[in-house]
């Protein structure tokens, strides 16, 4: 009678022992998917964007991108191998021959929207797309409107705007050369005038 009693003593803290074992498990395995999703937004933005960055530098040297269609741009284009014309996307390219597509093998998103080039008084910037929700609680488009008369310059100083831990969350692309460096890069486009 003893050992049936200290048996189901013992079965009883073994399965309350388990029990919290696996509530742990779940708790811990919870709280990693919230900081890898979460938390991790504005680092994965800021690696985006200097990417996206160095793209568009290496776009314009190449291609010579004359301007984009929109205030905002997404861009749904650097998967694009090759096209007929001078626009890829909403981006006018001068030197389109150049092209060296496809710069990504995927679209880049963060929390499923796309990035964009944003047409600004300040110049051109790539940032996130409307709906993306920042490390600081604020969302793109409802907290931060990204349009053509926003201060670029005070949102990527102000950590309840574009500034994070992780750095910058946006980056300024140049559009357009002076049409020397073009002319020495493609004499071919330009004729002589006599």
């Amino acid at each position: 009678m003893i050992k049936k009693v200290l048996s189901h003593k013992h079965s009883r803290l073994f399965a309350w022992t388990a029990g919290m074992f696996l509530s742990c498990l779940a708790a811990i395995s919870v709280l990693m998917y919230w900081s890898r999703t979460h938390r991790g937004t504005d680092a994965w933005v800021h690696q985006d964007v200097v990417q996206l960055q160095s793209i568009f530098k290496r776009i314009q040297k190449d291609c010579y991108i004359s301007s984009f269609a929109h205030i905002k741009n997404p861009i749904d284009f650097l998967t694009v191998i090759s096209f007929v014309g001078s626009q890829v996307g909403p981006m006018n390219l001068s030197f389109a021959q150049h092209w060296q597509g496809a710069y990504l093998q995927q679209n880049p998103k963060i929390q499923q929207q796309l990035y964009s080039v944003l047409k600004n008084k300040q110049g051109y910037f790539i940032v996130p797309g409307d709906g993306v929700k920042l490390n600081n609680g604020k969302v793109i488009g409802k907290d931060i409107v990204l349009n053509y008369d926003s201060e670029m310059n005070a949102l990527m100083n102000d950590s309840q705007g574009l500034l994070s831990k992780s750095g910058v969350l946006t980056a300024p692309i140049q559009i357009g050369s002076d049409t020397m460096s073009s002319m020495m890069r493609y004499p071919e486009i330009f004729e002589p005038i006599d």
